[in-house]
Order: structure tokens, then C-alpha cells, then sequence
């Protein structure tokens, strides 16, 4: 049995799609794939904890979306969720709804959980931080005393903010995230910002009936995983201006065409990096695909990011293709072409 971690679903909420920046053309999109790409890795014996804000929209059609969905399911009502206590005598009656449509449990507030020995909270609002400017429900969220906390809440802002990890789905491709994958940021230690969680590495189940994603060849999974890591560790050291890092990832050939055409080099873009030319605030990940064949990855999705840029502050939304090569063992970054999205 494996245990996952999922939050801000927002099934049927149609104007999620325009504020999150989701690659969905209409809500019905939106649904489907969330059904779809959580029962392409959760089985039935499963435990899923939903951090808060499973549905919306009109909430007699989008509720009953739960018995679509594979696993054990704990929700940890979010202040999107009509059974949540914030709501106060608004909330009566909605526990039971909730549970008759699917959900196994519900829990308010934070909770906490044992992941590999390590005491974790879990609840929908991290300790400070929002999806919005300023942070709202200060009353409902927990005290930082240092623990680690899984949450939801803030979208797309960040996966991992110091001890903060966000498993919503506008972090995670719109999948549960197992918890292997938490235990492994939990391991690295906390770090200032990580923009994505895409590109876990899927749980070995020791026994049962095979499931979808372990009908795939263990190399190419593996080569897709360490090209996923080498992108969000390329993200974060370029939020970080750690050029350092960068020119490490970085073939002594690379080539970086940004969305107005201009190229950069190696040298050329790290002194830029240094210089501030381009400081990179953000970067938010969705839609991302891997494709290697041979030696060569192709990396594909859409940011928007967050970016001063010679002194102007910008919010880029682009559709980019991302190329690695394998050198000796190890991937190196050779070319970035971003375009930006119409407004």
C-alpha cells in the first residue's frame, strides 16, 4: 500500500483554469485529466490525503466526482470545502455529504502524520504564504514550531518554501505526489524556494497486480527521472543566481534563445545571471513532458515566470522546449527556445 498527497483539485471550477494558468481548454478537460492522471497511479488499496479544496462549481455534479477516484481518501478540509468548520453553521450537515459521496474520512484543521519516522503536519494553509497578495485565514493556520508541514492553498507560488512543501496539483502535473517523494525533500533538508515536484520517482510495490506505471521499462523511467531532476535543480539555482551551479549543468556549447530571439552563450547568459541582468524571481511548471531517445532529452511544457529583466519587471507566460544531452554519464543543459503565449 502506498500512501500519496494531493490538494487544490478545484474539480468544476471553471475559473481555476484562468487564474492557475491551467493548459486546460474547458472545465470538463480539467476534470477528466484529474481523474484520469490520479487513477493512472493510485490503486485501490491505496490512501490518499487530500489537503483541502477537492471541488467547486456546481457542487451536486462536482462532489460525486470522489467515487471516481482510486484509493482510500482522507480529506483535510480546505476553506474551499463546504464541511469545512472555518464555515461555521454553514458547514452542518456537509461532513455527511462528504462522506456519502466518497471520502473515507475528514479531518479539520492540521494533523499529524509519521512519514519514515519523522513527525509531519498536514493541512491546507502553510504558515504563511497565499495564493493571493496577502495572507488570509491567519486565524486557521497552524504556529511554525519547526515542523514540517505539507499543505495546499497556495497553487502554483511554490512546491517547497523552507520546511513548506505544497503537493497541490498545479505543482505536481496535476497528480497525487507519493510519499516517497516527500521523505526525499524531507531528507535534503529545508531550501528557499523549489518550483516544481514534477519528475518524482514512482514507488516500488513489492506485490500485486501490476499497475500502469510499472509497465514501463525501468531504464527509461529512470532516464526520465534524472532528466525531470536535473530540470528542477536547473530552476532552482537559477532563482537562487547560483551560477556556480549553472555552469556546471551547462555544455561549454549551450545555446539560450529567449522568447524576444535573442541568443545567449554559456559565458554570456552566467554573466548575465551575475549581473542581474536577468533576475529570476519565479517560475512556475505545468504541462511538462520528457521524451529521451538515445542520449538526447527533449523537455517540453509552460512557465510563467517571474523575471526582472534589465531592470523591468516582467511575468512571462511561454511554452518552451528544453534540450540535454548525455555526456559520460552525465546530463548536460545544451539549448532553451521559449515562445511566449498571446495575451
Amino acid at each position: 500500500m502506498v500512501s500519496w498527497f494531493t490538494a487544490d483539485l478545484h474539480v468544476g471550477h471553471r475559473n481555476i483554469i484562468k487564474y492557475c494558468h491551467r493548459p486546460f481548454d474547458d472545465v470538463d478537460a480539467m476534470n477528466r485529466t484529474l481523474v484520469e492522471r490520479w487513477n493512472e497511479v493510485v490503486a485501490a488499496d491505496d490512501t490518499v490525503w487530500v489537503l483541502g479544496d477537492f471541488a467547486l462549481g456546481k457542487i451536486r455534479e462536482t462532489l460525486p466526482i470522489v467515487a471516481q477516484l482510486c484509493g482510500h481518501k482522507i480529506l483535510v478540509a480546505g476553506n474551499h470545502d463546504r464541511c469545512w468548520a472555518g464555515h461555521g453553521a454553514l458547514a452542518d450537515g456537509w461532513t455527511e455529504r462528504y462522506l456519502a459521496a466518497g471520502f473515507d474520512q475528514i479531518v479539520q484543521g492540521p494533523t499529524t502524520i509519521q512519514l519514515a519516522g519523522v513527525s509531519v503536519l498536514a493541512g491546507h494553509f502553510p504558515y504563511r504564504g497565499d495564493s493571493h497578495d496577502h495572507d488570509r485565514f491567519v486565524e486557521h493556520r497552524p504556529p511554525d514550531t519547526g515542523e514540517w508541514l505539507l499543505h495546499g492553498h497556495v497553487h502554483g507560488r511554490w512546491a517547497q518554501r523552507d520546511h513548506m512543501i505544497n503537493v497541490g496539483v498545479d505543482v505536481a502535473g496535476f497528480r497525487p505526489v507519493p510519499a516517497t517523494k516527500i521523505t526525499d525533500i524531507i531528507q535534503a533538508g529545508p531550501i528557499e524556494h523549489r518550483p516544481s515536484l514534477i519528475g518524482w520517482t514512482r514507488p516500488v510495490v513489492p506485490s500485486g497486480p501490476a499497475r500502469p506505471w510499472e509497465i514501463q521499462s525501468a531504464p527509461m523511467t529512470d532516464l526520465v527521472a534524472e532528466v525531470t531532476a536535473c530540470e528542477d535543480r536547473r530552476w532552482e539555482a537559477m532563482i537562487a543566481k547560483d551560477t556556480e551551479a549553472l555552469a556546471a549543468m551547462f555544455a561549454e556549447e549551450m545555446s539560450y534563445t529567449h522568447s524576444n530571439a535573442s541568443v545567449d552563450t554559456k559565458a554570456s547568459y552566467l554573466k548575465a545571471i551575475d549581473d542581474r541582468v536577468f533576475d529570476y524571481r519565479t517560475a512556475d511548471r505545468t504541462d511538462t513532458d520528457v521524451t529521451v531517445i538515445g542520449d538526447t532529452a527533449l523537455v517540453t511544457g509552460r512557465a510563467m515566470i517571474g523575471v526582472v529583466a534589465r531592470g523591468t519587471e516582467l511575468s512571462l507566460d511561454a511554452r518552451y522546449t528544453v534540450t540535454w544531452v548525455r555526456r559520460n554519464g552525465s546530463w548536460e543543459f545544451l539549448a532553451w527556445q521559449s515562445t511566449p503565449k498571446p495575451a
